[in-house]
């Protein structure tokens, strides 16, 4: 059992697994194995500090973008290449920890850019 201090995001981590659908999709976005995400799941164990803000802001970011666009246009923003960030796709950022970078372009896209 994980200690009661550490603060598990677990509405953050059951919003993004109904978005993205399986364990297995969050543990390759986070960079962590699938075993892992199930611990964090069933409160066996908790993120690391960077995977816990991580998964703070992505649950941000796909709110924001839920909020703007159809579910299946979410997906395809966040795999996209984005004019934005260089060429780059969202979704890669995200799994650098580039999510400031992420959030602007996400900024620019709600303000009217359709990159």
């Amino acid at each position: 059992m994980i200690p009661s201090a550490v603060a598990l995001p677990m509405a953050e981590l059951t919003f993004l697994k109904g978005v993205f659908g399986r364990q297995a999709k969050l543990a390759e976005l986070f960079s962590t194995s699938t075993a892992s995400v199930s611990r964090w799941f069933k409160k066996e164990d908790a993120p690391d500090p960077e995977n816990a803000e991580r998964i703070m802001g992505v649950a941000y970011i796909v709110y924001r973008l839920s909020n703007l666009v159809e579910p299946e246009v979410v997906s395809a923003w966040l795999h996209g290449v984005n004019d934005h960030l260089g060429h780059q796709k969202p979704i890669d950022l995200i799994r650098q920890g580039r999510l400031t970078d992420v959030i602007n372009a996400l900024d620019e896209f709600e303000a009217g850019g359709f990159a």
